[in-house]
């Protein structure tokens, strides 16, 4: 019996593990994880240094840059297509406006001009809109209609140096 005692003990510790259990169902919760899609690519443009960074978004997608006789507007959101995104950076729908498709590949580029009304009179808006197939790339200048000739030049050139970076 003394021989036999401490054989039954070893059993005990050692093959604990090994009876027979019920299955345990256990319950587990499926998060859908949505990746967040974000941007490809920065937009680098040379802004006037007369003009004033007046506003931007935490997440460094928009920037309104303001100087007494226009602003400038940077922008980056996602659009579901090019018709989608000249209507939200505009108001107007891409067929009454004139574009001009600059380059299709690697990115589609247009550039736009229009006159809209606005608080203080007619504006005269012009812009730079790059479209990658996901995000809209723009740069917008808004100045009223009589002091455009002023700056024509000074636009041109910042809409015409415009590029997109990587990230």
């Amino acid at each position: 019996m003394k021989r036999f005692l401490p054989v039954v003990f070893a059993l005990i510790i050692f093959l604990n593990g090994c009876c027979v259990k019920d299955s345990v169902t256990f319950e587990c919760v499926a998060d859908s994880y949505e990746e967040i899609a974000s941007p490809a690519f920065y937009l680098q443009a040379e802004i006037p240094q007369e003009a004033v960074l007046t506003d931007s978004c935490k997440d460094g997608c928009c920037a309104v840059f303001s100087h007494d006789d226009f602003e400038i507007y940077q922008e980056i959101f996602e659009a579901e297509s090019l018709d989608a995104a000249v209507e939200e950076l505009t108001g107007h729908s891409k067929n009454s406006l004139s574009m001009i498709c600059l380059q299709t590949f690697p990115q589609e580029e247009y550039r736009f001009a229009y006159h809209a009304v606005g608080e203080e009179g007619t504006l005269s808006c012009s812009g730079k809109l790059f479209y990658d197939g996901d995000f809209c790339y723009a740069v917008t200048v808004l100045c009223p209609i009589e002091n455009e000739p002023l700056y024509h030049e000074a636009f041109s050139d910042l809409l015409s140096l415009t590029t997109l970076q990587a990230v």
